[in-house]
């Protein structure tokens, strides 16, 4: 069975003055998920609305899947 892992990480938004959460996945080889891959793990319904992809303000590096502060 293949599973994926993920880190998540909380950080406040202050325009939206809300917590905000990024979201950074790995395969069971601990390969760094697509954004494609990622936006399988989450409801179509909230995939590219409510949870978008994003740089994280804080860590360099790839794109991550963030819940929108003001959709949630």
């Amino acid at each position: 069975m293949k599973t994926r892992t993920y880190d998540l990480h909380i950080t406040y938004d202050k325009y939206y003055q809300t917590p905000r959460m990024w979201i950074f996945g790995y395969d069971e080889n601990h390969k760094p998920l697509t954004v494609e891959q990622m936006y399988d793990d989450v409801s179509q319904d909230h995939a590219k609305k409510t949870v978008t992809t994003e740089s994280h303000p804080h860590i360099p590096g790839p794109p991550m899947a963030s819940v929108h502060p003001c959709r949630y």
